[in-house]
């Protein structure tokens, strides 16, 4: 458990190491077992080869690397010299990481062996003037961490101290409402107050077992909640890549108490063709985040998962740092019937407000758009002084989602504002209706847009995924919606579809190309849209 107060990372890793035995086991990641000392010493090592290279205070550093150990070492490296991560899914195209690179600040990206080449290649291209060097030893006579000698190398009044809170300490990008990339910065008192989240998060963590087999990409900005559920007490068990089979096997031989996936890779496990009942026996909590839980994927879980008793699942956006709110339940007898979209505040002193479209507070049960406010909630958008404006302001931020107010501190998500429905003059939330179709047993998931339609406004337009072999209809799912709904939520239209498109990175539903097959849809079926076409 890490100490409470503390307002910089670099601080909060050295209680970490004054409060945790050497020989904890913090890690298992293929057939290691790593413990405290070892990890700390890679720390060390990596901070030295930072120094080595010409990192300073304020300096931007780059990096692109695959699930491992060194992805946690060297974000704790970077932190504990004061300078600014910026990490980048390894899966990324390397064009697209080398001109993201090329536009940053970051003048060193560290990356390893195997990605180097590609990565390299393109930064030529670009005429890039950052240096790419790797963690493993490369073929290529680029500088090596595991090649330089970096003994002489002192720590020596270069780890920052107590006063490092407004440090930067992360850049990411955020795609916001409009689509349009936002660049954010995190400082360390926004990524501390996001650890002690990440606690909360995770707690409680079993005594006799304590390890969580980690999914969450550790190559981009939520490796700050990865390390918070380290810090909450939990050993990481993972792999390299993102093979759910791999993945799975690493389950089965270290036996963790939960599972933390994205809800796209929990869907890729249920996929798998055979995994025996007893390699997934001792997981008995899921953890989630970076897109919706929704309750169809719960019981699916809890049907393959014979012990599930409990879930964790998060909230946030960028500009919160990552989690925000939380959505907990831990009662195995109502794990089934639990709300997964209703969230509450999650620690340091976080607040949040609902208003309505006139700006008013929302009453209970109403309807509006959530603002946030809290010490990991950033102070605005980089080089972008109208959108900051716009969503700054007085320390709250916009989020752009639509809640249902439950009471303080508590709220009911309804979807992003952008893809909220206005049919008719009402507001039909696509997360309320998914979850209805979802209830079916034949149905595997769903997505719901909204499309133009002449008459009113907006028609809500279903995509429904069977599950195999099932014979459910359009009439099967029309009728339970008209059961279930009120009248304008009612889809207008169902499409039955293979598979619902997502987005690269954790697989979260592209909407945007729901609401084009839509749209081809109904060209095809000679229906004007609300712009004649």
């Amino acid at each position: 458990m890490i100490t409470k107060g503390l307002t910089n990372v670099s601080a909060i890793y050295q209680a970490f190491l004054e409060n945790t035995c050497d020989a904890t086991d913090l890690f298992y990641f293929q057939d290691l077992v790593i413990t405290k000392a070892a990890f700390a010493q890679r720390v060390t090592f990596f901070t030295k080869h930072l120094i080595h290279l010409g990192v300073v205070c304020g300096a931007t550093v780059g990096y692109t690397l695959p699930n491992s150990p060194d992805a946690y070492a060297l974000f704790v490296a970077i932190a504990q010299l004061g300078a600014c991560a910026m990490p980048l899914f390894h899966m990324i195209p390397d064009g697209v990481k080398a001109g993201i690179f090329t536009h940053s600040p970051a003048k060193l990206v560290i990356t390893t062996a195997t990605l180097f080449d590609g990565l390299q290649q393109h930064a030529a291209q670009m005429s890039a003037s950052f240096q790419i060097v790797t963690i493993d030893k490369n073929s290529a006579g680029a500088y090596s961490f595991d090649a330089a000698d970096v003994s002489r190398v002192s720590l020596a009044n270069r780890i920052v101290g107590e006063d490092a809170a407004e440090l930067p300490l992360m850049l990411a990008s955020s795609s916001g409402t409009t689509g349009v990339p936002k660049m954010v910065v995190m400082t360390q008192g926004n990524i501390a107050a996001e650890l002690y989240v990440s606690v909360e998060f995770t707690l409680p963590v079993p005594t006799d077992n304590n390890r969580i087999a980690m999914a969450f990409p550790m190559s981009t900005p939520g490796i700050s909640v990865c390390l918070g559920t380290l810090l909450a007490g939990a050993a990481h068990i993972f792999t390299s890549d993102v093979s759910p089979i791999r993945f799975v096997d690493a389950v089965s031989r270290h036996r963790p108490f939960a599972m933390a996936c994205p809800p796209a890779y929990f869907e890729a496990i249920l996929s798998l063709p055979s995994i025996p009942r007893s390699a997934l026996e001792s997981v008995t909590r899921i953890y989630t985040g970076m897109d919706f839980l929704c309750p169809n994927l719960v019981a699916r879980l809890k049907n393959r998962f014979e012990n599930l008793e409990g879930f964790a699942n998060g909230y946030g956006l960028i500009e919160t740092s990552n989690v925000f709110m939380i959505c907990k339940s831990l009662d195995k007898d109502t794990l089934l019937t639990a709300p997964t979209s209703r969230m509450a505040v999650a620690g340091n002193a976080n607040e949040i407000k609902v208003l309505d479209e006139h700006g008013q507070s929302a009453a209970k049960g109403a309807k509006g758009e959530l603002y946030v406010k809290g010490a990991n909630v950033v102070s605005g958008y980089i080089n972008n002084p109208g959108e900051s404006e716009m969503a700054f302001k007085e320390g709250w931020f916009r989020t752009g989602d639509i809640v249902q107010y439950e009471s303080k501190g508590t709220v009911t998500l309804l979807g992003r504002k952008k893809y909220l429905i206005k049919r008719g003059g009402k507001s039909v939330s696509p997360i309320v209706v998914q979850n209805t179709i979802n209830e079916l047993p034949e149905v595997a998931s769903s997505a719901v847009v909204g499309v133009p339609h002449p008459l009113y406004g907006e028609m809500v337009w279903a995509f429904v995924v069977k599950m195999a072999n099932a014979t459910v209809a359009f009439k099967d799912i029309m009728k339970h919606c008209r059961n279930a709904l009120v009248n304008y939520m009612v889809p207008d239209q169902i499409v039955f579809i293979d598979t619902l498109p997502k987005k690269s990175g954790v697989g979260k539903v592209d909407y945007d190309n729901l609401k084009e097959l839509a749209n081809i849809e109904l060209q095809r079926i000679g229906v004007r849209n609300a712009k004649g076409n």
